[in-house]
């Protein structure tokens, strides 16, 4: 039926409707039909009857239909219709899903079928026939029979499975490979002949049957296995079955079956628990090899002797030989082995996976396959020989040996003869004997010389990757060593794992010892005779007298041979090669390395070469793991050599090569700490400890330590200090003639030519174009003696920042030592560049502290109180008082008119500056002059009169300690825009001329003088301070408000209480109006009551402004704001007091 709207599930769920509905009546229909048997089975006569026609009547039920109803009746036996009605009675309760009802009809059916079996056969308690003349061995109901029992079996084990009771299908497995062992079929005679078992492992299966069991015995058992191991897999897979089972937690537990066969005293049996579906696979695989064994002796027999008896048993056994034939054995082996070997893997069995593994390679190899049989021997030999294990690795070695040689594969077939002469691998020393005599033989080609063309064998064996029968080791005799200097190596061949020797006597035709550097490689060739026999166990042979000759085996070392390496030469000598067995035979060569590096030995080769094979023994020392294990030891060449302990543990590959740096020694000579802005004189000193004059240049670098820029911008130097002194001259902002040099505080260099290295060379620069940098190369050092030195001087300056400066010299030079000139100098003489290039170099980085000359600081004191004038713009600007010739400004109290054409309003500000000039320097410091140097932007509506006092007019020169101190005063008066806001002011800097006391190098430095804060409140106050104050003298105290803003303000006014003074006049006033840009005056009449220094009374001016929130928005509330008050001296009213003079003073 369609679905009928499409819906991806409407059909799945249509038929699971269906099946809900009809589940009932179906479930109806197979009861019925179930019981209908049970009245049939009812109506038999005894078992023990004699066969008898058996004729069912018509039933009542229309809807039932019975197939003994309608086909004709047959001549069966009771215990045969018995077997019959149990069997369908137990498919009708399978169809019901009632399990357990078809499980017990299903054991009757079978029951009542195994004895009809024995009871034809005269077995199992039968001593009649039984039942047992319907079913006659070989005939058409004998094999019904058989099939039908087998499918009993299997059902009965797939519903106790599937009903989560493994052990009950184990069992009834188990009872039906016992049942069925005493058939005549499955005898293994044939003509009296029988064979023993060929498949270890099958013992119990075997046992009882006759002659072990014919090739249809192990047929029928395979099949049986691998059918009960896919119902396994099956319960495994769908019904979550656990396997093992019972679990090993639960194996001293008393478990018991139906027939009370298992209990806590053999449930540790392997053959009573439940495995994975792999152990039955791999019982089958071992069955079908069985019958592969049984069937090709029969098969052997047969056609040996083609006539037999005459009799049922013989002719069935031919028969089933005739079928046997078309069989392909192997595949069906390997099948049955593949499956198991996919169950364990699952498992994660990694030992019974490489087990099956070798065993599908062993029937490859048997079957003929020795292609795959091969590929499977390589990969499962990898993992034996990494867990170490010997003994099967082997034989896993010996079948692949017989592979390899049916395949003609002779170089695998000589690598798995050089692993098997190990004596890990073969103990017994006759039989190492014999293989290495078989691998002599290959490599003469002995078992060759057959085939038409015969090529040469070379066979290269990496004998780190297997169980070597001759081990060899490297050590070098120190880790670092110097150019020019013999480098001894000492070469150890000897017996290899398993500790014995090797084999037999026999000499190596040459050895290779590979570096890292070609050039360095040794061969040593064999002379051909005895040298040297040792003490027994030790045997020692010098290669060290080897010569230099051009490499003709460049592509046995596996290096690639370049075309300008074609003749390349190396080390050669001649030396006894030969290896005996039981003795360590130690080489030792050396080497002459010409440059610096790291000289690793790459690999060692020992060649066996034979008239129609070469073996290479391929030591790979560069890719070996590092060892720690034992001491270092060197073989001493004395008559009886000894081994002596060396530092370190393990294998010693690798040694260093360095030059041997000369012994010179670099410092500065000069008078620290270098001060901020002077040109400082440095000489670089080099002394010479070596017996050999040397000869090359210097290069110096000068920076700052803190600075990460390429080029610093704050540290210079010079080898002529005039130039050093023009830094910063063309970037003097005032233009002044007499400044030569650039300010620490204030300037950035300008005018300067930069390289782009950051360096220049030694070389005199042009006057009018000089290049300032901070580093200087190839400055020449000429020669300098033995144990002597020599010594160069540049000047230094520092800008700006007081922080430690880092001095880099660097020493490039060559020595006069004579060397003898070999041919390794002309070989090495091709790949230099033909500029000279310094062999040597040494480096010295020396930190010189940085510190300023000068600690100053400048503090800005109001020194006049602001106020407004009017000034008329056609009038010239005079000074600030009448008395130095400029107008006369009003100064009284009220509104100023603006409304007269040309007037402008102004601000004025007087200030103090008073600057503090400390020596900071360690040194004692001399100061010339002091000039200011007025910067101020005329550019601006702001104007500034400055005046300095106090700077000396004869300059005179003053000599400071360290801590002296030198003060300088600025006077300075401001004119400003009074409706303007005008901020800071920058007035110029201090411009110093000074150098250390001990030196007559003059240098500058400029401080710059802080710009002053022209910001301030729009209304304010200030007081003058009586000239004389007397006790019970009246004295007038005039406070001038004054108002900067252009509205009206009223401000609120307290005068404190005081105890020494009294005074006339209200002490809160409110609401004191101040006209726009106006000034009011408040005056009181105060009388002093005791003499002294006192303080004024305290008064607190204040207005009300809107107030402001955190945010930055106006409030709803007014709030007082504080009114500031000023003294006209300078400072504020609270910081002064008055001295007042006793009545009778003076």
């Amino acid at each position: 039926m369609p679905p009928l709207t499409g819906m991806p599930n409407e059909a799945t769920d249509f038929v699971h409707g269906l099946q809900r509905h009809l589940f009932e009546n179906a479930v109806n229909y197979y009861r019925e039909h179930g019981r209908r048997i049970k009245k049939k089975k009812a109506k038999l006569p005894p078992l023990s009857s004699r066969p008898q026609t058996i004729t069912t009547p018509l039933v009542s039920h229309p809807n039932l239909i019975d197939i003994d109803d309608i086909l004709p009746a047959k001549n069966l036996h009771p215990m045969g219709w018995s077997a019959r009605y149990d069997f369908k009675m137990g498919v009708f309760a399978e169809f019901r899903q009632d399990l357990e009802t078809a499980s017990r009809h299903y054991e009757d059916a079978y029951q009542t079928l195994i004895d009809m079996f024995h009871s034809s056969l005269g077995v199992g308690g039968f001593s009649g026939a039984t039942g047992g003349d319907s079913l006659t061995p070989y005939s058409p109901r004998w094999l019904e029979a058989r099939v039908l029992v087998d499918s009993i079996s299997i059902k009965m084990c797939k519903l106790s499975l599937y009903s989560d009771s493994p052990l009950p299908a184990l069992q009834q497995h188990q009872r039906h490979l016992t049942n069925f062992k005493c058939l005549p079929e499955f005898a293994g005679e044939l003509s009296g002949s029988s064979a023993a078992l060929s498949v270890p492992g099958l013992r119990n299966l075997a046992a009882v049957v006759p002659g072990n069991g014919s090739f249809e015995y192990w047929a029928w058992v395979s099949k049986q296995c691998r059918i009960f191991g896919e119902l396994i897999e099956i319960a495994v897979s769908k019904v979550g079955l656990k396997v093992p089972y019972p679990p090993t937690a639960q194996t001293g537990a008393v478990i018991t079956s139906n027939d009370g066969g298992l209990n806590s005293a053999n449930v540790t049996v392997t053959s009573q628990v439940v495995q994975h579906a792999g152990h039955y696979y791999y019982l089958a695989a071992g069955c079908a090899e069985e019958r592969w064994s049984r069937f090709k002796l029969l098969d052997e027999l047969a056609r040996m002797s083609p006539t037999f008896e005459d009799t049922p048993h013989v002719q069935q056994e031919l028969q089933s030989l005739s079928a046997e034939r078309t069989i392909d054995h192997a595949t069906l082996t390997i099948e049955l082995l593949t499956k198991s070997y996919e169950q364990f893997k699952r498992h994660k069995s990694g030992r019974m996976t490489l087990f099956l593994a070798a065993e599908i390679a062993r029937v490859y190899e048997s079957s003929g396959k020795c292609d795959m049989a091969l590929r499977f021997f390589e990969r499962i030999s990898k993992t034996y020989r990494k867990e170490n294990w010997p003994s099967v690795l082997g034989t896993l070695l010996a079948l692949s040996v017989a592979c390899a040689k049916r395949l003609g594969r002779w170089n695998h077939v000589v690598e798995c003869l050089v692993e098997m002469t190990s004596a890990h691998i073969t103990p017994e020393e006759s039989a190492r004997r014999a293989i290495w005599e078989e691998l002599v033989a290959v490599l003469k080609g002995g078992p060759r010389r057959g085939l038409v063309v015969v090529d040469k064998l070379s066979v290269n064996i990496d004998m780190d990757r297997m169980n070597a029968f001759l081990v060899c080791g490297v050590q070098f005799l120190k880790a670092h060593a110097y150019v020019r200097d013999p480098v001894h190596f000492q070469v150890t061949f000897g017996g290899g794992t398993g500790g014995a020797g090797v084999p037999d006597a026999f000499r190596l035709s040459r050895v290779r010892v590979c570096f890292s550097n070609g050039r360095m490689d040794n061969i040593w060739v064999d002379s051909g005779f005895a040298g040297q026999q040792g003490d027994g166990k030790l045997r020692f042979v010098d290669c060290t007298k080897a010569t230099r000759e051009v490499d003709h085996d460049a592509k046995a070392s596996g290096t690639p041979v370049l075309e300008g390496n074609k003749d390349k030469r190396i080390y050669s000598s001649k030396a006894d090669l030969q290896i005996l067995p039981g003795i360590k035979t130690v080489f030792e060569g050396q080497i002459l390395p010409l440059a610096s590096e790291d000289l690793k030995i790459a690999a060692v080769l020992a060649y066996l070469d034979y008239e129609e094979g070469e073996l290479c023994l391929n030591y790979k020392i560069g890719e070996r793991q590092e060892d720690n294990g034992l001491r270092r030891k060197w073989l001493l060449n004395e008559p009886k050599p000894r081994f002596a302990s060396l530092d370190g543990h393990g294998e010693l590959s690798t040694v260093r090569v360095m030059e041997r740096q000369p012994k010179i020694a670099v410092s500065l000579v000069h008078n620290p700490p270098i001060l901020l802005d002077e040109v400082h004189l440095v000489t670089v000193e080099i002394m010479n400890n070596e017996d050999d004059e040397i000869e090359g240049n210097i290069d110096v670098d000068f920076k700052n330590s803190m600075s990460i820029d390429a080029f610093d911008k704050t540290s210079y130097i010079s080898q002529d200090a005039t130039y050093l002194l023009t830094i910063g001259a063309e970037g003097t902002p005032m233009g002044s003639s007499g400044s030569s040099s650039a300010s620490i505080n204030l300037f950035e260099e300008g005018g300067i030519s930069q390289t782009s290295d950051n360096k220049i060379p030694a070389t005199n620069p042009s006057s009018t174009s000089p290049v300032i940098a901070h580093g200087i190369s190839g400055i020449s050092i000429g020669t300098i003696q033995a144990k002597s030195k020599a010594g160069v001087q540049v000047y230094i300056r520092a800008l700006k920042q007081a922080t430690d400066r880092t001095f880099h010299v660097t020493v490039n030079f060559n020595t006069h030592q004579l060397h003898e000139k070999t041919d390794q100098d002309d070989e090495a003489a091709q790949d230099k560049p033909t500029e000279n290039v310094f062999r040597f170099k040494k480096l010295e980085a020396i930190k010189i502290p940085c510190v300023r000359p000068f600690e100053t600081s400048f503090v800005p004191q109001p020194r006049a109180i602001p106020m407004f004038f009017q000034e008329l713009l056609q009038q010239p600007t005079g000074g600030l008082s009448s008395a130095e010739g400029g107008n006369r400004w009003l100064m009284e109290g009220g509104l100023l008119s603006a409304a007269v054409s040309g007037v402008k309003l102004e601000r004025r500000t007087g200030w103090t500056v008073t600057g503090s000039v400390r020596a900071h320097a360690p040194c004692d410091v001399v100061i010339q002059s002091a000039q200011f140097l007025n910067m101020v932007d005329t550019s601006r509506s702001a104007k500034a009169d400055v005046k300095a006092v106090g700077f000396g007019a004869n300059d005179t020169p003053v000599h400071m300690k360290s801590g002296d101190g030198q003060n300088y005063v600025l006077h300075v008066n401001v004119t400003s825009d009074a409706l303007e806001t005008t901020s800071g002011l920058s007035l110029g800097a201090l411009k110093i001329e000074w150098k250390r006391a001990d030196t007559d190098r003059w240098c500058q430095s400029l401080i710059k003088v802080p710009a002053l804060d022209l910001s301030f409140p729009d209304v304010w106050a200030y007081t003058d301070l009586p000239g004389e104050a007397r006790v019970g003298v009246p004295f007038c105290l005039t406070y001038r408000l004054q108002n900067a803003s252009t509205s009206l303000l009223e401000v609120n006014m307290i005068v404190e209480p005081s105890e020494t003074f009294v005074f006339t006049g209200p002490k809160i006033l409110q609401n004191v109006r101040v006209l726009p840009l106006s000034e009011r005056s408040l005056r009181f009449l105060v009388v002093p009551l005791a003499a002294g220094a006192s303080r004024l009374p305290k008064v607190k001016m204040s207005r009300q402004v809107v107030a402001v929130v955190e945010s930055g928005e106006l409030g709803a509330g007014l709030v007082d704001e504080a009114i500031p008050v000023y003294l006209a001296g300078g400072g504020t009213a609270d910081e002064f007091v008055v001295y007042v003079w006793p009545t009778a003073s003076r």
